[in-house]
């Protein structure tokens, strides 16, 4: 009679032989388990923190734009781009400067922080 194999166990005349393969398994997912308990119990309980309200001050600090930005890196041209220009951005500081690129400001410029009035 052959003998009775399947994937966890043999089967021999004296009883039930593990293989190599199931304790492996068993041993590793063992381990993983111990392990997964003993990190959550040593873990603290905190509460959820709750959000922090957005820093009063000019819009521009609220929503993270950066300040002091050179002419190159904002792109910064002297001549308007479809339409836009700086006499029309929320930036634009009067006579010419701007909030954000540091330098003179043209009013007919342009940069890649644009932001249309409201």
């Amino acid at each position: 009679m052959p003998e009775k194999r399947n994937r966890v166990t043999l089967i021999d005349l004296d009883g039930p032989v593990f293989s190599r393969r199931a304790f492996l398994r068993g041993t590793v997912l063992g381990a993983a388990a111990a392990g997964t308990g003993t990190l959550s119990a040593c873990m603290p309980m905190m509460p959820p923190q709750a959000a922090a309200p957005a820093p009063a001050g000019p819009p521009m600090v609220a929503r993270g734009l950066p300040r002091n930005v050179p002419k190159a890196v904002a792109r910064y041209q002297d001549r308007p781009n479809r339409g836009q220009r700086c006499g029309r951005c929320m930036h634009f500081i009067e006579p010419g400067g701007c909030e954000i690129v540091t330098g003179r400001i043209s009013p007919q410029g342009w940069c890649r922080y644009f932001e249309a009035m409201a």
